[in-house]
């Protein structure tokens, strides 16, 4: 009894200086309790190992804590563990021990087992695709009120996957959803209400979940709040705010969104004109390999605005547009152009694309 009230006040002690902040001070306790094989703690120093908090950040060590904890039977551990051998953290990449530990966590009713398990399972992530388990699962997550279940049920509603199609079902189970936070589901409510999807088509109503869902940092809503204030779809048209959350987009890698705003940024009758923004996001369309993106570099080269004229870089950029387009722009230029530039832009076009539009 003794030993007990003690390890209980002295793992309180190391919550407490976690929740002050003081975090080298908490693992101090966090490894005292490991080495006495409190897989609790084990998780708590795990976390921290995994994060750098109070401590120097060690993924190898995070996942061995991880798995310690895992094997003395401790559900969480367990759930963590399947997530380090599904994303290769800490550990090389294995889609059958990952199943193995989410199996066993799952078995316990942890629900982020439950949920990652059934993406496995629908996705076909290193097992056969099976959207009937997929199903099960997300049904089993959802009753226990995991958000991200009820998204994914719901998603199964949309698409028809192990389930027959009922767009209403799913627009159901995303409000549920998204009134508990979730920004995956209040991306897929705000296109339901955009696009009239189990519901009557309502924009208004489309925006306010899908900037909610982009203030979380979904990149899609972000994509589709931008397009929204664009269009003046259930709003005013307004190219600041469409240029703000297409740039969040962009910054995420969404090619569209990268195009966007090189669009916005190099419209020669905007107010937003900048020639130096509009370069770098058609740059990193241009380097996932999008054509209309050369075309749009070679515009901004050719009509600058607030940089010099480059008519060689600009010839560069429509020798590798594709037909007719490509030829026709190459064939203005020329007569611009002595035979020496043009022999340089074509190097020059051959040099970018072979290093991947880095060496541009």
């Amino acid at each position: 009894m003794l030993a007990t009230t003690c390890f209980g006040q002295t793992y309180s002690d190391a919550r407490k200086l976690t929740d002050d902040g003081n975090y080298t001070a908490a693992n101090q306790i966090w490894q005292e309790l490991s080495d006495s094989g409190n897989s609790e703690a084990m998780n708590r120093l795990a976390y921290n190992y995994e994060h750098g908090r109070g401590i120097e950040a060690n993924i190898g060590k995070s996942f061995q804590l991880y798995l310690e904890s895992a094997e003395s039977g401790n559900v969480y551990g367990q759930f963590r563990v399947g997530y380090f051998y599904d994303t290769g953290r800490g550990v090389e990449e294995n889609k059958a021990e990952a199943i193995r530990w989410y199996q066993t966590a799952a078995d316990a009713n942890n629900v982020g087992a439950i949920s990652n398990l059934a993406y496995i399972y629908r996705t076909g992530d290193g097992v056969p695709r099976d959207y009937e388990t997929a199903l099960a699962l997300d049904r089993r997550g959802a009753e226990m009120g995991w958000k991200r279940s009820i998204t994914n049920l719901g998603y199964s509603y949309e698409h028809g996957l192990g389930v027959e199609v009922d767009a209403h079902r799913a627009f159901t189970l995303y409000l549920e959803s998204a009134k508990m936070g979730e920004s995956v589901a209040q991306n897929n409510l705000g296109l339901a209400y955009r696009h009239g999807r189990g519901v009557a088509r309502n924009l208004e109503e489309a925006l306010y979940w899908l900037e909610l869902s982009a203030e979380s940092g979904e990149d899609t809503a972000q994509f589709y709040t931008g397009e929204s204030y664009e269009r003046g779809e259930g709003t005013e048209v307004d190219l600041l705010r469409a240029a703000y959350w297409y740039e969040q987009s962009a910054e995420q890698g969404i090619l569209e969104a990268q195009l966007k705003v090189g669009e916005i940024f190099s419209n020669r009758e905007s107010d937003l004109r900048d020639d130096i923004k509009a370069e770098r996001w058609y740059l990193a369309a241009a380097r996932q390999g999008e054509a209309d993106a050369f075309s749009g570099l070679a515009g901004l080269y050719e009509y600058p605005q607030n940089t010099e004229q480059d008519l060689v870089r600009a010839y560069m950029w429509y020798q590798m547009v594709a037909g007719p387009v490509g030829w026709m722009q190459r064939m203005k230029l020329r007569p611009l152009l002595t035979p020496e530039e043009i022999a340089r832009a074509e190097v020059m076009a051959v040099t970018c694309q072979e290093s991947g539009y880095f060496d541009c």
